[in-house]
């Protein structure tokens, strides 16, 4: 390589301190300082700390270093090899190919010391040692060069003679490279000599005041005030190197310069390199300042190059960049957009006009281009869920929106589209919006402030108190009313949507002036009213039950009236004197979500009714109501979408005379997508089987699925559904006996899609109480292991615990002319637990007409003994299995229903 063709690039600096001697090898650099620190300089840089002040050291494979002791070896880590005791040592070199570390001693003498054991090899006078006592000693590869005044000798590893030569006037330093010896003459001249032959190939007239010792292709000295780089004809130029003391390794890299304390450390430029480059991101916003990238050096030495971006669809207002990287080493590039002009960018990046990558940006809206509506939606102690709407009011498509720190996301919002996710609103407040290129905003949740407002007054003989819901939310809140005059303190919950009203009703049993309160988790609320004597209730028992609903639409109707005179306890037996009103809620219902239906009943007699609801699929409920009481009972129901969704007939019975309303038929609204939730036990307890049915044009999805009472024994995962088709999915679930839970459990779920926006619902799930019991559980069928034909043979029968419960002490016997015993007769199984078969064998003969073979089963299901008898029939060519009681199994109608409940 010419000399100075290669540039150079710093890499790093660091503190050395005052530095004492260097060397160099083939890709190290070696610099001593403070006497006992040595910097090894490569690709990585190690520090050595000596026991004690070297005078000189030399750099191969191994460090070697002169000491007051002698010689010490060291790995390169740091690790001493071994130590030779020289005491007269006081230079060291090592040629790098030679194996040998060559000592110069002050008898002038020339040790060769094994690089490997410290072992002395050869031991020779120097040459001309009568000339100078201070000879200038570097080394090459193989060999040793020194200068002795006007006296060069070039000696072999071992120190055998190659070259003496008396050059024109006296050396005060040399260096070599290549197969030239650099000679710096005192008279201000640097000549070249050839290391064979020792003819002068050169000369320059430079003061020189420091050389590298030895370089393959080039080596570096300083004149004239400036570093220079020559190579082994001559050529020369000037290197852009920091002014200082220069040491190069003598591959040509690393080159330490040391300025005063300071190590500057540089690395060549290659002029062939291999770089790499990444668009950070697949999309740009519509609003995006900036393309990001990152450039990477993916060869083996450094490069510098500029590196510009060329752009189709957008303009870059500073497109180029000067880089210089290092091998392996990588660096973000920025490039700023004056504008986006087109949907889709094409980006080609280049370094020094040559293409390294090109990209397709497609253009989408940034999240601030999103409209956020952040609506209360639900109010509890527990937390807010508000309903977030995320609208796209840009003509391009916006891309990977997350919501944290709920870590929600949506994948993609059509241009002047929306969708609306239900949450739970975060601890502080604030909601993060990120979009695809990590751009954020946030954005303040608005909370509900003193949601309910209260008000009690005194009318029509009756104090009243209600209970508003002012703010945009449904409120959940347990409220306490409480005061003297009142016949007793009453706890309500309160859920209601807007403006809806909770409104309690009850006459006072005090007079005068009296407090009520109303205290929940959201309201703290006092009242003043005045009682009259009139008003008062007479201690007698004629206190009437307070009453209370609540609607979406403000107060209550029947609910609160309250009838009979003060005596009225007196009056003859109820007479079903009632007023009735049927209530659906909401309506009309909608497939996939609760429907409550409300049977309010009002005692407007002067006796006390026995009260009797009953409907055909619950228990009859049976209350006692006062004169003016009014009672509501209520069911639930679950829509499914399957079958006849119809509400069953309700009958109240009272004083003799019963009341029917109909079956209500219903045409519930089908939404895009709903659940049906079915609880059915197996050998491990019990597994929900959840239905999603999907009614729209897209896939839809069902996740963050959870039970109310029942726990998922592993996380559930999602449900995906295609347009217009239904999935069945089950989980296993742990939880009670579905009899301690009346049989039933609620499921809640969120459904969302591409097109749909998130939806929290709830459907009931049932958990059948009732089924198949006893020995019903066990699957009887014929086992493939029957062989037997006209003359008879072996029929096999498999029993399988298909229930719940272990089968024990489980007897299996048959009889009947047909059967013979031969190999097999009854067989006692102690244990048959759920999921287990167990093969019984019958022989039997005569069988030519047909098997009528009779088969006794007795065992022990939870504690109850059982017994059941089937028959083996059929022909040889076909065998069956006739019971004589059918397995009975629960039935799972579609509808869900639970009984009536009392408020």
């Amino acid at each position: 390589m010419p000399a100075g063709s290669a540039e150079y690039v710093r890499t790093s600096s660091f503190e050395v301190g005052e530095l004492d001697a260097w060397a160099v090898s083939a890709d190290r650099v070696c610099i001593l300082a403070n006497g006992t620190e040595v910097y090894v300089v490569g690709e990585e840089r190690d520090q050595i700390t000596l026991p004690s002040a070297a005078e000189s050291v030399a750099l191969s494979d191994h460090l070697y270093a002169v000491t007051d002791d002698g010689v010490d070896a060291y790995s390169l880590s740091g690790t001493r090899l071994w130590r030779v005791s020289i005491p007269d040592a006081v230079r060291v070199a090592a040629p790098g190919e030679s194996g040998f570390a060559v000592v110069l001693t002050a008898d002038d003498e020339l040790v060769g010391l094994d690089a490997t054991s410290g072992q002395e090899r050869f031991r020779v006078d120097r040459p001309h040692s009568d000339v100078s006592a201070t000879p200038a000693v570097v080394c090459t590869d193989d060999a040793l060069v020194l200068a002795a005044w006007s006296f060069l000798s070039v000696l072999g590893p071992t120190g055998e003679s190659r070259l003496q030569k008396r050059v024109d006037g006296a050396i005060s330093d040399l260096g070599v490279v290549g197969d030239t010896i650099v000679c710096v003459m005192k008279d201000a001249r640097c000549v070249g000599i050839d290391v064979e032959t020792g003819d002068r190939k050169w000369s320059h007239d430079w003061q020189v005041d420091r050389i590298d010792p030895f370089g393959r292709e080039e080596i570096i000295l300083r004149a004239e005030g400036e570093i220079r780089s020559i190579d082994a004809d001559g050529e020369w130029t000037t290197l852009e190197l920091d002014d200082g003391l220069p040491v190069t390794a003598a591959g040509g890299e690393p080159v330490c310069v040391i300025v005063d304390t300071v190590a500057n450390v540089y690395r060549r430029l290659s002029e062939e390199w291999t770089l790499d480059a990444t668009v950070l991101s697949e999309s740009l916003t519509a609003a995006a300042d900036a393309i990001h990238a990152e450039l990477h050096n993916v060869g083996d030495t450094a490069a510098a190059a500029t590196i510009a971006i060329d752009l189709v669809g957008a303009r870059c207002s500073d497109p180029s960049h000067e880089v210089t990287l290092l091998e392996d080493e990588s660096e973000r590039l920025r490039f700023p957009l004056a504008s986006i002009d087109d949907e889709v960018v094409e980006a080609t990046i280049t370094a020094d006009g040559e293409p390294i990558v090109e990209e397709r940006l497609r253009v989408t809206g940034g999240n601030d281009s999103i409209d956020v509506t952040v609506t209360p939606t639900r109010l509890t102690p527990e937390g807010l869920r508000v309903s977030v709407t995320l609208a796209n009011t840009t003509g391009v498509p916006v891309e990977n929106v997350r919501i944290n720190p709920m870590n929600e996301r949506v994948d993609r919002i059509d241009p002047n589209d929306e969708t609306t996710l239900t949450l739970e609103a975060p601890a502080d407040g604030t909601l993060t919006i990120s979009d695809a290129n990590s751009i954020r905003r946030t954005i303040d949740v608005p909370r509900p402030e003193d949601p309910l407002a209260a008000e009690c007054e005194f009318g029509d003989d009756v104090a009243v108190v209600r209970v508003r819901n002012d703010s945009r939310a449904t409120v959940v809140d347990e409220l306490t009313i409480d005061g003297e005059a009142l016949a007793t303190s009453v706890t309500r919950t309160f859920e209601g949507g807007p403006g809806s009203v909770l409104e309690l009703v009850s006459p006072p049993l005090e007079a005068g002036a009296t407090t009520v309160s109303v205290t929940g988790h959201f309201l703290d609320h006092e009242s003043e009213i005045e009682v009259p004597e009139s008003a008062v209730v007479s201690a007698g028992g004629k206190a009437h039950a307070p009453s209370a609903t609540a609607s979406s639409g403000g107060a209550v109707g029947n609910g609160g009236s309250v009838g009979g005179a003060p005596n009225s306890d007196a009056a003859a037996p109820g007479s079903g004197e009632l007023e009735l009103e049927r209530r659906i809620d909401p309506l009309p219902p909608v497939v996939g979500d609760l429907c409550l239906e409300h049977v309010d009943v009002e005692n407007v007699g002067h006796g006390p009714e026995a009260v009797t609801v009953s409907t055909p699929d619950a228990a009859p409920v049976t209350e006692t109501i006062r004169p003016g009481e009014f009672r509501t009972f209520t069911r639930l129901h679950s829509f499914t979408g399957v079958g006849e969704d119809v509400v069953p007939p309700v009958t109240v019975e009272s004083g003799g005379v019963e009341r029917t309303a109909g079956k209500l038929d219903t045409d519930p609204d089908v939404p895009e997508l709903y659940c049906r939730g079915l609880l059915l036990p197996d050998r491990d307890g019990y597994v929900l089987e959840v239905t999603a049915v999907n009614t729209a044009e897209s896939r839809l999805r069902v996740r963050d699925l959870a039970l109310d009472v029942y726990e998922f024994r592993d996380p559930p995962e999602e449900i995906h559904v295609p347009p217009h088709e239904s999935v069945t999915s089950t989980y296993p679930v742990e939880g009670p006996d579905p009899s301690s839970v009346g049989g039933y459990d609620g499921l809640r779920y969120v459904a969302d899609g591409s097109v749909a926006p998130a939806r929290e619902l709830e459907v009931l799930v049932e958990a059948p109480t009732g089924g198949a019991d006893g020995l019903d559980t066990l699957a009887v069928t014929v086992d493939p292991e029957t062989a037997i034909d006209a003359d008879g043979g072996t029929v096999a029968i498999a029993l399988e615990n298909g229930g719940g419960s272990t089968v024990t002490d489980l007897s299996i016997a048959a009889r009947g002319e047909q059967v013979r015993t031969i190999l097999y007769d009854e067989d006692v199984v102690p244990e048959l637990a759920p999921g287990e078969t167990h093969v019984h064998y019958v022989d039997a003969e005569g069988v030519e007409g047909g098997l009528d073979v009779a088969v006794d089963v007795d065992g022990t299901v939870g504690g109850v003994d059982h017994e059941e008898t089937f028959f083996i029939v059929g022909s040889p060519e076909s065998v069956s299995i006739d019971r004589e009681t059918e397995r009975s199994g629960p039935d799972h109608s579609p509808r869900v229903s639970t009984g009536f409940s009392v408020e």
